[in-house]
């Protein structure tokens, strides 16, 4: 199933993309319906705050506490993206402390050979 991010301001409705079954062909192009969605019993998720998880252009990461002042970039999977936080789907282990506050700030100093010196010539 896919869920549409855009909501009807009018009516308050959003599509939902399913593929169902239709083999006496009773559904038709364009017909409507109700449906009605079961969710299995939730498995617990990894969520960390959308604060702690940086962008390289090629990946996500986060930045792990490995002692008291030293930090270690780790390559995260991320998988929904809520209100609440991301979900690590792998790269991450519960209980692993990560940076929030002051994420964006040691992702500069990780990537400053890359950012600003050197991109334009002196005149």
């Amino acid at each position: 199933m896919n869920i549409g991010t855009a909501m009807d301001e009018t009516s308050r409705t959003g599509k939902a993309y399913a593929e169902i079954k239709n083999p006496e062909r009773l559904l038709k192009a364009n017909m409507f319906g109700t449906i009605v969605i079961t969710l299995d019993d939730a498995e617990p998720r990894l969520l960390v705050s959308r604060d702690a998880v940086q962008n390289d252009g090629d990946c996500e990461f986060v930045f792990v506490r490995s002692s008291k002042n030293n930090f270690q970039t780790r390559r995260v999977e991320v998988g929904l993206i809520l209100d609440s936080g991301m979900e690590i789907l792998s790269g991450l282990s519960e209980g692993e402390t990560v940076v929030v506050d002051g994420s964006f700030l040691l992702k500069t100093e990780v990537l400053r050979s890359q950012i600003g010196a050197g991109c334009c010539p002196d005149d």
